[in-house]
């Protein structure tokens, strides 16, 4: 196996550290069931920095945001969602939970 620099530069190792992220995404559903929102906010933003900008990240990642109560992170990750994907059906309704969520229920 090559050294770890060179493993950062092949897009193989990347793939296999995309893997171990997709193989915990079952286990931050049930995180956030738990009440374990730091381990789900740490493993989708692990997942966003090997896929920046994937939309279903970004949206996941919101609802865990709103769970906490955390309505600024969650109306950034909306906004970025809605500018990746504009039809994306789920990342309006997210955008208009959080906005309720904030008490913009005019906007929501």
């Amino acid at each position: 196996h090559h050294g770890a620099g060179m493993c950062r530069a092949e897009l193989s190792c990347d793939l296999l550290k995309l893997g171990a992220v997709f193989e915990r995404f079952a286990l931050v559903a049930r995180a956030t069931e738990r009440g374990e929102c730091d381990l789900a906010i740490a493993d989708y933003t692990e997942a966003l920095r090997l896929q920046p900008g994937q939309v279903e990240y970004l949206l996941g990642r919101s609802t865990v945001f709103n769970d906490q109560g955390d309505f600024d992170k969650a109306l950034a990750d909306c906004q970025r969602a809605i500018e990746k994907a504009p039809a994306q059906v789920l990342a309006h309704s997210n955008l208009g939970w959080t906005l309720l969520n904030m008490g913009h229920y005019k906007e929501g």
